[in-house]
């Protein structure tokens, strides 16, 4: 449910910018969707984040700004795991 979502987001996004896209594939790796545009095998959409960010790879990096795409984040845990002390640290950087 989560994938036909974030698919109907993002296509919603597209043409609310006029921008024609032409999928042939989804992938959920970050790493092995920017090793793929590093290939040359197309352009990507993906959230600023990973190590990537930091290397020199040879692409091309283009901000939304004011035409941000925002997605949900949802924290999932144990219910047994609730007390935690990395849970809620991580509760407490989240705002949750």
């Amino acid at each position: 449910m989560s994938k036909i979502f974030g698919t109907a987001k993002l296509s919603r996004f597209f043409k609310q910018q006029d921008i024609k896209v032409n999928t042939i594939m989804e992938i959920n790796d970050l790493d092995a969707i920017v090793r793929m545009v590093e290939s040359g095998l197309g352009v990507s959409l993906i959230p600023y984040a990973g190590l990537w960010i930091r290397s020199t790879a040879p692409v091309k990096v283009h901000h939304l700004g004011d035409n941000s795409l925002v997605r949900e984040v949802v924290l999932a845990y144990r219910y047994v795991d609730r007390q935690q002390p990395q849970i809620n640290a991580l509760k407490q950087v989240l705002g949750l």
